[in-house]
């Protein structure tokens, strides 16, 4: 380090710590928790949390339909107002008992890990979600958000009690997205 350069501050280094960790645990576009890196792990610790207070857990995924099409018709601006779109109202609905996230494997999916509520009551709630009109708007264009929907609940996964969190929230996930997957399936003929 040179003379005329001076360190940070400890405030500055705190700072930038800070914002380093809500990069890494948030979805700069949507705001919702990462599926990697910090983000996983508070959805881990949400597991860890669920399970050790006997709580049942129930894991949706959202898929939004057509969002190639918007990219390549309009731009990948409009693209991301349909994510933000999307993830505004999908907070909304999450409430005090879910934590929505962003998937980075496949931008255009979401999931909300929702804990101590019934898996009925939730794709009840859900599925009125998914009827609603969703509308997204720009200055160039304007459309519909659907989607495709998987639901599962922790009493469908085989043997969750000799997982790990981790082994119990990627299976959660795979199931949850094989039925996404029927849905979009059936949607398509």
């Amino acid at each position: 380090m040179s003379e005329t350069e001076t360190r940070p501050s400890y405030e500055e280094l705190l700072a930038q710590r800070n914002q380093l960790i809500e990069e890494l645990t948030f979805d700069e576009l949507t705001g919702l928790y990462r599926t990697e890196k910090w983000g996983r792990k508070v959805i881990l610790e949400r597991v860890k949390q669920a399970l050790q207070g006997s709580q049942n857990l129930v894991l949706a995924l959202f898929d939004i339909r057509g969002l190639g099409v918007i990219n390549n018709s309009y731009d990948h601006e409009t693209g991301d107002q349909v994510l933000k779109t999307f993830a505004d109202k999908l907070k909304e609905i999450v409430g005090e008992n879910g934590l929505g996230m962003r998937s980075h494997a496949r931008g255009d999916e979401f999931g909300v890990l929702f804990l101590g509520l019934k898996t009925e009551e939730i794709e009840k709630r859900l599925r009125e979600f998914q009827n609603k009109r969703l509308n997204w708007e720009t200055q160039e264009a304007s459309g519909n958000i659907s989607f495709t929907l998987g639901i599962v609940g922790l009493k469908e996964i085989k043997e969750s009690e000799k997982m790990t969190e981790g082994e119990l929230f990627q299976a959660l996930w795979k199931c949850a997205s094989e039925k996404e997957r029927e849905e979009h399936r059936k949607a398509n003929g």
